[in-house]
């Protein structure tokens, strides 16, 4: 029985230690936000303090409660968080979360191919790089800045009928990624290889003998492009010889300058000019941001621990890489309290073993 009292003794002792720490702590804490205060009012800055972090506690709670009731699972939402900053709702450059998922399919391409083009802080070498290639973004682009896939794919097939964008089929990407260009850069890159085309012959570096017809260029560009009867990816040998009697020397012009690549025997994809470049350094920081996730705990990190380091091998910034991976599923963005979160999925683990 003497046990117990004794026991009981030291419990109501440890209690009041307990107490008297807590209650110094708070004092401490109280005299030092006096003091700033105090301070404060001496400056000339009279703004109310939040001594006891009231406020703080509120919005926390404010901020739980969203999340909750938004749900992780949630793709959509999971996709419309990721472009917003470490503060809900607005995005990097200032944009507001509600107004990008407002956007039209060719605003969202716009915003992807101008805005998140150069990366902040970008140096004059990498900015030198971005320069040479192609201004395009993938479709998944699209999918992480407006949530209705659904109306993506309707808007994009009027883009694509009506002759703003064009559609392309790169190497190296999956079998359902597809990349986006404004027709009239492809038209101009059309005009490009003309021009190398015509320079090659006068000085000689050319030095085939089967010559492309002279008005080559100049079909491929009015039938097969600003007709809009070929909008697909692939067009056949039986269809360019169709449209612009294109014999097999000029489809091996078409094919050496950058326009067509060989998809079969007959059928070729349309190509763009520059877009190896472009995808190397594409899948390359892709598949070192998916390894950044990889390595931390549970698959997930921060959105400011990936930002703390470089990417290797990549001119792209982290906001173009982001919205890729989240826009094909193989990362989710989540905000929270602590900032956006980035967890990688099951495709994003697949990307990384078969590469």
């Amino acid at each position: 029985m003497s046990e117990c009292r004794t026991i009981g003794l030291y419990v109501q002792i440890w209690q009041l230690r307990l107490d008297m720490f807590t209650h110094v702590r708070k004092s401490a804490h109280a005299r030092v936000v006096a003091y700033q205060s105090r301070q404060n009012v001496d400056k000339g800055n009279t703004t109310n303090p939040d001594v006891f972090g009231v406020r703080n506690a509120h919005g926390r709670k404010r901020r739980l409660d969203e999340l909750r009731s938004s749900g992780d699972s949630d793709s959509d939402t999971a996709k419309r968080n990721a472009l917003t900053s470490e503060q809900p709702g607005t995005a990097s450059d200032g944009v507001t979360s509600s107004e990008l998922t407002q956007m039209t399919t060719l605003e969202a391409f716009h915003y992807v191919t101008n805005t998140l083009w150069v990366p902040n802080h970008a140096t004059p070498a990498k900015r030198a790089a971005l320069a040479k290639l192609p201004k395009m973004c993938m479709v998944s682009h699209l999918y992480a800045v407006i949530p209705d896939n659904t109306r993506v794919d309707r808007e994009l097939t009027e883009l694509i009928r009506e002759g703003i964008l064009r559609q392309f089929r790169l190497g190296g990407s999956q079998e359902d990624e597809f990349a986006l260009l404004l027709t009239s850069d492809y038209i101009a890159q059309i005009q490009a290889a003309h021009t190398e085309y015509t320079s090659d012959r006068e000085s000689g570096k050319d030095k085939n003998p089967l010559q492309a017809s002279p008005d080559l260029f100049l079909k491929f560009e009015e039938y097969v492009i600003q007709s809009l009867k070929y909008t697909d990816v692939t067009i056949t040998k039986t269809e360019l010889k169709f449209a612009i009697q294109a014999s097999d020397a000029d489809i091996s012009k078409l094919i050496m300058h950058g326009l067509l690549t060989i998809k079969q025997p007959d059928q070729y994809w349309f190509s763009i000019r520059g877009a190896g470049h472009f995808m190397g350094f594409f899948l390359k920081g892709r598949k070192n941001m998916l390894r950044m996730c990889k390595r931390k705990k549970m698959g997930e990190c921060l959105w400011m621990q990936i930002t703390a380091k470089p990417i290797r091998d990549s001119v792209l910034g982290y906001e173009f890489h982001l919205l890729d991976l989240v826009g094909s599923g193989r990362v989710d963005c989540i905000n929270t309290t602590m900032g956006r979160l980035i967890r990688i999925t099951h495709k994003g683990l697949d990307f990384i073993q078969i590469n």
